[in-house]
């Protein structure tokens, strides 16, 4: 990632699918890791 730039992502899934959506995120910040929290904060 860009150091320093914001970073987003969106994710979409079907009408009534929220968790599906919910599973998605969990499994991007699980492969990911959780983000740091910025200096100052």
């Amino acid at each position: 990632m860009a150091e320093g730039l914001p970073v987003a992502m969106m994710i979409v899934a079907p009408r009534f699918k929220d968790a599906l959506a919910l599973r998605v995120a969990q499994a991007y910040e699980t492969a990911r890791g959780a983000f740091p929290t910025p200096p100052g904060v």
